[in-house]
């Protein structure tokens, strides 16, 4: 199995991705509608995707966004790039004195949209900074990894251990973040260990998040 870092649609891998972390604990805080949900999570892996960012299987059984330190700041960029682009919609609409109402819907639905996103962010903010501040410096970030519910078992376990192996290459500690218990361990099978955790407040929803890394020359899943 080799592991390619683009594919043919990054539009189906980040709607792989969407479709399996779409129910995650602190996704279902800031935007209760599933279609919402999958929405903003597809759009978000495909611009991490669509930067070089991704790792997938051939048949695209199984996909993840691998975020090396070098290119933080330019994703962040090409965030606010984004999200400046569509804000400028509406408000160009208005100053033309064209389609008011369009306009005016424009800015209901960003807001709809934006807003519990920042609500959810700012409850965490203080627990989130914490665990940020104990990530290991120069690490490569591992998120947004889903395995395709059509694909055999074992595809997800093929392409970490090709991304753990591609780390140890380029002598780079791996890391992440989880919230879920039975995933901690499924990670420790790769080499990772819980290096920190912190208790995060996402709206009503109150869940442990943990902060797993993997040392260069980490040991891989038997």
């Amino acid at each position: 199995m080799v592991v390619k870092r683009r594919a043919t649609s990054w539009w189906a891998l980040s709607a792989v991705v969407a479709d399996r972390s779409g129910e995650s604990a602190r996704l279902c805080a800031a935007w209760p509608r599933a279609r919402l949900r999958r929405a903003t999570t597809g759009a978000s892996t495909w611009l991490k995707l669509a930067g070089g960012l991704g790792r997938a299987n051939d048949d695209g059984s199984a996909v993840l966004c691998l975020t090396p330190p070098t290119w933080r700041g330019r994703a962040r960029c090409i965030a606010v790039a984004v999200v400046v682009a569509v804000a400028l919609v509406p408000v160009v609409l208005v100053v033309s004195e064209r389609w008011a109402w369009l306009a005016g819907g424009a800015i209901l639905a960003t807001l709809v949209a934006i807003v519990p996103a920042a609500r959810v962010a700012w409850s965490s903010r203080k627990a989130d900074g914490r665990l940020r501040a104990e990530r290991p410096a120069g690490g490569w970030h591992l998120c947004d990894f889903a395995r395709s519910r059509e694909a055999p078992e074992g595809m997800g376990a093929v392409l970490l251990e090709r991304v753990c192996a591609e780390a140890d290459a380029h002598e780079r500690v791996l890391y992440l973040e989880t919230s879920a218990k039975d995933l901690v361990t499924y990670y420790e099978e790769f080499g990772f260990k819980v290096e920190a955790s912190e208790a995060m407040a996402w709206g009503e929803t109150r869940t442990t998040v943990s902060l797993m890394v993997r040392p260069v020359g980490g040991c891989t899943r038997a």
